[in-house]
């Protein structure tokens, strides 16, 4: 139940930051987090997939954005899990879909 509150809480955040802008795009890179020895996290950024931008006017919901990912990846029809993270201020909150 958490966890949907955080997801739902960013995509309110995002849909306000974007409002009434006409050429908004949201970045999205593709890597994993890895935990180092220190206990610190550490983002591998995928070499092969690297980054995109996606548009971010269409996107309404995290299924939106998730949707979107997936597209501009090239990753439609096949069975793949997304799995999204972001800052907010200095917590990293991470949902998976």
């Amino acid at each position: 139940m958490v966890r949907e509150e955080r997801v739902w809480r960013m995509v309110g955040v995002l849909r306000f930051s974007i409002e009434g802008v006409h050429d908004s795009y949201i970045v999205v890179i593709s890597g994993r987090w890895i935990m180092c020895d220190t206990g610190d996290w550490d983002f591998k950024l995928d070499s092969d997939r690297m980054g995109r931008a996606v548009y971010a006017k269409l996107i309404t919901s995290v299924e939106d954005l998730k949707r979107a990912i997936i597209e501009s990846y090239g990753l439609v029809g096949m069975s793949v899990a997304v799995e999204m993270s972001y800052w907010l201020g200095f917590r990293l909150v991470y949902f998976g879909t």
